[in-house]
């Protein structure tokens, strides 16, 4: 039934970030993770989830385009998303 699917509803604002960037989620999984990944791949920012709002200070990261990626327990990405940050 609908019942087994398991449907994450993720939102990430304000894009572009200027000093914070706040992540919701509708139906936050223990041990679900944060990463912030720059264009050439590097992973500059990972963090456990601890609520279903989550705030990143974002301000000590040098303006530019990375990626949003949240990623459950194991390592299978449940969301990516473009950021900019200014």
């Amino acid at each position: 039934g609908l019942g087994d699917i398991d449907t994450e509803f993720i939102s990430v604002f304000p894009n572009p970030a200027h000093n914070n960037i706040s992540i919701l989620f509708s139906n936050l999984e223990p041990g679900t993770l944060i990463e912030i990944i720059d264009i050439s791949g590097r992973i500059i920012y990972t963090d456990k989830c601890h609520n279903s709002i989550n705030k990143i200070n974002v301000a000590h990261i040098l303006p530019g385009i990375y990626y949003l990626n949240i990623r459950n327990g194991s390592t299978k990405s449940i969301y990516l998303e473009k950021i900019i940050i200014l």
